[in-house]
């Protein structure tokens, strides 16, 4: 039997192999398109024999491409579009809210000074009983006759028993407002939740979509791993290498500099700012923070009047709701203090004021919420609803954040290191890093003539101003009743 060759001479066989193999890579869904493309390209390029059958597929993965691209920018217009609409119904539910605490506010400011003035003409012989039952009625019927709405119906007891059967009419108009009023600020706060929940999901959203560009959540946990990949491959020597610790001599005033309770911070990596906040706020950009200790309150009257009385510190200004000069005080927040002087203080319990990206970074708590330490401005902040009249109230009364801080929001606005500055486009990525300059302390700081972050908004303000990302500023040599201080240091202290 004769053996025939068999001819393969027209046959390209590595052309036909390579063309087999762009097939499979293909059907992979884990291979990207783009790559798809070049082996379809590459494979025109190289083999003639398959050239034409090659670029089709190339030009039609391209198209496909194209298409897929064009829908992705739809949808991330379209989930930005969301966003804008929520955040517009979010400051709108605000507004609201902010309305409503003006009204009550305005309405218990002229129920005070109505009073003032009712309660001095009861007490007048020459004044006819029924011109003070004619006035009484009216002041029930404008403020309440209950004492939820009315707080002075005690002291108005003996002429509201003569109101007679009109005064229970009163009694049920007043229950009938106060459950509206009641039900209105439930509603709003039931809104404004719902609208913040579908905001954190946009933004996780937009986050992950592939034409997002910015700081994505990966990034936090990469620089996460090379810090501590950075500390794993360290030697074991480096523990010995740390420079000891200056022990100070005990000094007669060191118990007293141990009255204030610190909490530990341990360092990481935030995004700091806020993208539906001020313009002062904008734009979030991520900050690293290395472990550092903060006073668990604002330095109390009782924790000042230590460094004064050591001469030290000097005495706060003397104005209207100034702390320093009420009776029982002790843990009442200092106030009115310039910067110089918050910052002497600081320096003599070894420490100094927090960077501004410290003071947010702790003030957050590790959480996304828009309070320190709650959603809810009422759970954990002294501002204008609760505390107009009253001025700052007593330290850690209020929910603490999970960092174990009290009263970041709201009570008083907290000095920072940080100059001022207009909005956070050249923001340092280091939170340690101050912006502007420092003077040297002796035994005193100098409060100079500049501006300076103050952060978390006051008794005195509305709500919105106590969110975390808030920011303002003071002249540093400006002491008022709304600013006070808390106290950082670095975990391990070395002296200055």
């Amino acid at each position: 039997m004769q053996l025939e060759e068999i001819d393969f001479s027209n046959v390209d066989v590595d052309g036909l192999t390579v063309y087999d193999e762009a097939i499979k890579l293909e059907a992979d869904s884990n291979i990207s398109t783009e790559k798809k493309i070049l082996k379809w390209d590459l494979v025109s390029f190289r083999f003639n024999s398959v050239n034409k059958e090659a670029r089709a597929r190339a030009d039609a993965w391209r198209l496909f491409l194209k298409k897929k691209k064009a829908k992705a920018k739809k949808e991330y217009k379209q989930l930005q579009s969301k966003k804008l609409k929520v955040e517009q119904r979010i400051n709108q539910l605000q507004k609201f809210m902010e309305e409503d605490q003006e009204v009550e506010f305005k309405r218990r400011t002229q129920m005070k000074k109505d009073w003032a003035k009712l309660s001095r003409l009861i007490k007048l012989d020459v004044v006819s009983d029924q011109r003070k039952l004619s006035w009484t009625e009216a002041f029930v019927e404008a403020y309440g006759a209950i004492e939820e709405l009315n707080p002075y119906l005690d002291v108005l007891e003996v002429w509201t028993d003569k109101i007679g059967n009109n005064f229970e009419v009163l009694e049920e108009e007043s229950e009938h407002e106060l459950q509206v009023r009641k039900q209105r600020r439930s509603d709003i706060k039931l809104k404004l939740n719902k609208a913040y929940a579908i905001h954190r999901e946009l933004i996780k959203r937009i986050k992950s979509h592939p034409n997002y560009i910015g700081v994505s959540t990966s990034s936090l946990s990469s620089v996460k791993s090379q810090s501590n990949k950075r500390n794993h491959n360290k030697p074991l020597s480096f523990l010995n290498s740390r420079p000891k610790r200056q022990i100070r001599p005990r000094t007669q005033t060191r118990s007293k500099k141990e009255k204030l309770e610190w909490k530990s911070i341990t360092g990481g990596s935030f995004l700091m700012g806020s993208n539906i906040g001020n313009t002062d706020e904008k734009p979030v950009h991520l900050v690293n923070v290395k472990s550092f200790l903060i006073t668990a309150t604002e330095i109390t009257v009782s924790q000042y009047r230590d460094c004064v009385e050591n001469n030290v510190c000097s005495q706060p200004a003397q104005q209207k709701h100034c702390t320093w000069y009420k009776s029982n005080n002790d843990n009442l927040p200092v106030n009115c203090v310039d910067w110089g002087q918050a910052r002497t203080y600081a320096k003599w319990v070894e420490g100094d004021l927090p960077t501004e990206a410290q003071w947010e970074y702790a003030a957050r708590g590790g959480t996304k919420q828009e309070y320190s330490g709650s959603n809810d401005s009422d759970h954990v902040a002294w501002y204008s609803y609760n505390t107009r009249d009253l001025g700052p109230q007593i330290v850690g009364q209020l929910k603490a954040n999970r960092y174990g801080l009290y009263d970041m929001s709201g009570n008083l606005w907290e000095w920072t290191l940080d100059e001022w500055y207009k909005d956070c486009f050249n923001a340092s990525s280091s939170a340690e890093k101050i912006h502007g300059r420092l003077s040297a302390c002796q035994k005193t700081c100098k409060a100079g003539r500049s501006a300076r972050v103050s952060r978390g908004g006051s008794w005195f303000n509305y709500t919105r101003f106590t969110r975390v990302t808030t920011r303002s500023r003071d002249l540093k040599m400006s002491s008022n009743a709304y600013t006070g201080f808390r106290v950082a240091k670095q975990k391990y202290y070395r002296g200055y």
